[in-house]
């Protein structure tokens, strides 16, 4: 998909977007893991805190990338 997205638009994927939109999703998807623990009777608590922190694990990865690989300038 992202070949077929990079071709379309004309040159090779924008890294740092595409780092920038991992980040951005792990950060949701770990905020809806916390958000199951202020359930009132939630299912399975102890998987959601390793699950959120799995998922922030992963942003800070990425944002880590952003940070290695600086904007270009223009």
């Amino acid at each position: 998909m992202l070949e077929r997205c990079a071709a379309a638009l004309g040159g090779p994927p924008p890294e740092r977007l595409l780092a920038f939109y991992t980040a951005f999703r792990a950060c949701l998807r770990a905020r809806l893991a916390v958000a199951h623990l202020q359930e009132p009777e939630p299912r399975e608590p102890a998987k959601w805190r390793p699950q959120a922190l799995r998922y922030l694990a992963s942003a800070e990865a990425a944002c880590a990338s952003l940070r290695r690989h600086p904007p270009a300038a223009s």
